[in-house]
């Protein structure tokens, strides 16, 4: 959640977009230093990767403007809660190097980037059907040849 709450205080974002912007912070940080930035797990929905715990915070919400308002010294609270975590600064400039390259795009746009052929959700999920979790092993396989 403080990777989702972190995103929302400097990026305008819709659950949707949240939420896949979580899920390449996650797979580019495990490509880069082959550790997890979080310990929640990935799940493979009908809309792409989920973060469960980031689902159940915002779910039925659609706009998430008004969950965190961008606000520096919020966006500094939140900030040094990630930076104090084990590995802080590489997380957070982890953070911020995925958010250079994904955060301007919209929703639908990230959307296409994670249900492109051969990613770890079109290879692991089913129609209809929630929680069928994408391993680390999963992401590497695809997001780190993704990156070279």
């Amino acid at each position: 959640l403080d990777v989702a709450k972190y995103i929302i205080s400097i990026i305008q974002c819709t659950q949707l977009k949240l939420q896949k912007l979580v899920y390449l912070c996650y797979a580019d940080y495990l490509c880069q230093f082959e550790k997890r930035l979080f310990d929640d797990e990935i799940y493979a929905f009908d809309l792409g990767p989920v973060v469960k715990s980031v689902y159940n915070k915002y779910r039925g919400k659609r706009d998430l403007n008004d969950e965190i308002p961008q606000d520096p010294e919020i966006h500094e609270a939140i900030r040094s809660r990630i930076l104090f975590a084990t590995d802080g600064i590489k997380k957070l400039h982890s953070i911020m190097e995925t958010l250079d390259k994904y955060g301007s795009l919209t929703a639908a746009s990230l959307v296409d980037l994670t249900h492109r052929p051969n990613t770890p959700w079109s290879e692991i999920h089913e129609e209809g059907s929630s929680y069928q979790r994408i391993t680390d092993s999963d992401i590497l396989k695809y997001h780190c040849n993704e990156m070279c």
